[in-house]
């Protein structure tokens, strides 16, 4: 049910409306009854706010355990294979899936599928990393960099040891550990562990 509000029109636009209204959103009906008397019928409704369709009031209850996290495929070969769920991927799903709402409806926005991840440098030994006038980039070890540099001129040296950030690359947006839904569970349970 969309609830809306109406005010007379006193504007000099849109004078083919005596009233403009204005949507205040969609309510789900939980409850109703109507009751007549001599002085006239009386209808009573009890409404909550859409989100009832989520926190469990009115649906949005998760029935069984679930890992939200991972989806288990078999792949052709016959071999169980598990892939990590992307977080616009999981928030969609749960939304649809246990929400009931429509996928073209669901509107996440500000939500990136990818990211960058800081990448360190593990190794005892130095990486070098060497920047040339020309913009040329060339990352390499010691003995290398000493062959390679050999009579060469303008360009600067960064060395990179054991646990320092080199650089980042771009990963799938996925939930940083588990994301387990128990039985009972409602999806905006789910929605307050992700955020």
């Amino acid at each position: 049910m969309c609830l809306e509000i109406g005010y007379i029109n006193t504007t000099q636009k849109y004078t083919n409306y005596p009233i403009l209204w204005f949507p205040l959103g969609i309510y789900v009906i939980i409850s109703c009854s109507i009751s007549e008397s001599s002085s006239g019928l009386v209808a009573s409704l009890q409404l909550q706010d859409k989100m009832c369709l989520l926190n469990g009031t009115a649906g949005g209850t998760i029935p069984a355990a679930a890992d939200l996290h991972i989806l288990d495929t078999i792949d052709e070969d016959g071999n169980e294979v598990t892939n990590y769920v992307t977080m616009y991927q999981i928030i969609q799903e749960l939304v649809h899936h246990w929400g009931g709402e429509q996928l073209g409806k669901i509107i996440i926005s500000d939500l990136d599928n990818r990211v960058k991840q800081a990448m360190k440098w593990g190794l005892e030994k130095p990486l070098y990393y060497v920047e040339f006038g020309n913009q040329d980039r060339y990352f390499m070890d010691e003995s290398e960099y000493q062959n390679y540099i050999n009579g060469l001129e303008n360009y600067s040296t960064q060395i990179f040891t054991k646990g320092q950030d080199v650089g980042f690359i771009y990963v799938d947006f996925i939930y940083p550990g588990e994301l387990i839904a128990d039985a009972g569970a409602s999806v905006t349970d789910m929605l307050d562990q992700i955020i």
